[in-house]
């Protein structure tokens, strides 16, 4: 009886907003929005992470389940969404790992960015205090915690997170709830790796480039402070080299990093469009199919 009066109520808010179909399927098809969203917000360090509540991120999700569910009412015919149980944990897994992928292609840039000023303490000896990291989940230095906040303020700046909304609703297009992927020979092709998985494995690897080109200038820098006091070190041993270089080594790096800073905002600038062009492309190489 209870159900019924549900049911009824839910019906009765459809009708009500325009939408013609059964109750039982505008629940499923709104729950199987909100798993492909909720991780994708969740994984991306300017939506999610431990600094955000989990109310607010699936508020945040089920609005955006709500602005794009009438969309995707007109284009899935009702009769293909599962109301039944096994289909539907499946689909809704699958949702899950899309919403969780496209998420982490859009965090790499992030670790890359927090890794360059990881880097840049490292070289300046300066890693003894570490701060806890909310957006990222992880542990970091004063410099890395300090350039993804500004990676995090610049990517508003840009309307970064516009684009990426975008791409999450581009994502619904090209892949829908209700479909399964149609992968043929998995995830491997001919003894190669389909062109998606492929993509992916290469933005990973290019964390560790992002990170070498922002910290590049400071390191470099700092690595001919190095063999400036390796020197000293030689023509006179009795002189304390190593505590004599740490405020001298601290000063520079700080330095250093001041002069270039214009250049590694524009570094991140394009890396943020580099990042989100190859996420449409990975989301335009998918297809699914019924």
């Amino acid at each position: 009886m209870d159900n019924n009066i549900v049911f009824n109520l839910i019906e009765l808010i459809l009708n009500g907003l325009g939408i013609k179909q059964p109750p039982l399927v505008f629940l499923s098809l709104y729950g199987l929005i909100m798993a492909r969203l909720v991780p994708a917000i969740n994984y991306t360090p300017f939506l999610g992470g431990a600094a955000i509540s989990t109310p607010v991120k699936i508020g945040l999700a089920f609005t955006l389940t709500f602005l794009l569910y009438p969309a995707m009412a007109s284009a899935i015919p009702a009769e293909t969404v599962p109301t039944s149980l096994i289909p539907y944990i499946f689909l809704a897994i699958k949702e899950g790992l899309i919403g969780f992928t496209i998420g982490y292609i859009t965090s790499l840039v992030f670790y890359g960015i927090q890794s360059a000023g990881q880097m840049v303490d490292n070289a300046r000896d300066a890693t003894i205090a570490q701060l806890q990291n909310l957006q990222l989940s992880t542990q970091t230095s004063l410099l890395g915690n300090m350039k993804l906040q500004v990676a995090i303020v610049l990517f508003f700046c840009l309307d970064g997170h516009l684009l990426y909304i975008k791409a999450l609703f581009y994502s619904f297009e090209r892949l829908p709830v209700n479909a399964f992927p149609q992968m043929a020979g998995g995830l491997v092709v001919g003894g190669e790796l389909t062109p998606i998985v492929s993509d992916i494995i290469h933005m990973s690897a290019d964390v560790l480039l992002v990170s070498m080109q922002l910290a590049a200038p400071v390191l470099i820098c700092l690595f001919l402070t190095d063999i400036v006091f390796g020197i000293f070190n030689r023509v006179a041993p009795q002189m304390n080299v190593f505590f004599l270089s740490l405020p001298i080594k601290m000063l520079l790096g700080c330095g250093m990093l001041f002069l270039v800073w214009a250049a590694i905002i524009s570094q991140m600038e394009q890396r943020f469009i580099t990042y989100l062009k190859a996420l449409y492309t990975i989301i335009s190489k998918a297809t699914f199919g019924n």
